[in-house]
């Protein structure tokens, strides 16, 4: 009996040791990835609100709940993700909280300091804020970004993909709306300088990430 307990004891040694060894060894990160589509499979929303509401349709709140569930649901599973990040702060703006839409902007902008859309939309949000300081300091330095460095980053992201097989978006497309945005840019910012504020033409302005 007391070598049936010391044999035990080995192979239960034997496999902690293989579980220990498999749970650093695995790559969790690639696993989680592997099982995007069935996890979030319940909570799969429809991205044509979002395109709707970039082209100044108004969105239906049903659908920015589902919206807001989504992509809460991705940072959850996944942890902090930026481009969920730019898709939440569309979504809290669209639902008429203008704080946490500038939030996740904001977080957007701290982790992808190159991506267009997050000083874009931080522009409009002071603008309509009146901090026309800040809505000047935005819009320097988003008409200065490249816009191939958004496009890639688009591109290469999860979260956007499914944006870009339901409206069929081509890096070409990306690429000529952002400097469509950087146009509205740069008449907010001579608008600024000019001290007309605020503009009318701020109203035809909508946030966006793509």
């Amino acid at each position: 009996m007391p070598q049936f307990k010391k044999a035990s004891f080995k192979v239960i040694y034997f496999y902690l040791l293989c579980a220990l060894f498999l749970f650093f060894a695995v790559d969790r990160k690639k696993v989680a990835e592997h099982a995007w589509p069935k996890t979030l499979s319940r909570l799969r929303v429809e991205y044509s609100y979002l395109v709707n509401a970039a082209n100044g349709i108004p969105p239906g709140h049903l659908q920015l709940i589902d919206g807001k569930r989504y992509f809460n649901a991705i940072i959850s599973i996944y942890g902090q993700r930026s481009d969920a990040y730019a898709f939440l702060g569309m979504s809290y703006y669209y639902l008429g909280d203008r704080k946490l839409s500038r939030a996740y902007f904001l977080k957007l902008k701290d982790k992808e300091q190159g991506f267009f859309w997050a000083y874009y939309d931080l522009a409009v949000l002071a603008y309509l804020d009146k901090d026309y300081s800040a809505a000047g300091e935005y819009c320097q330095t988003a008409v200065q970004l490249p816009a191939e460095m958004s496009v890639a980053y688009m591109m290469g992201s999860k979260v956007y993909q499914p944006l870009f097989v339901e409206n069929a978006f081509t890096p070409q497309i990306l690429a000529r709306n952002i400097e469509r945005a950087k146009m509205l840019l740069l008449q907010m910012f001579i608008a600024i300088k000019a001290g007309n504020n605020p503009a009318p033409f701020i109203d035809k302005i909508p946030v966006s990430v793509f």
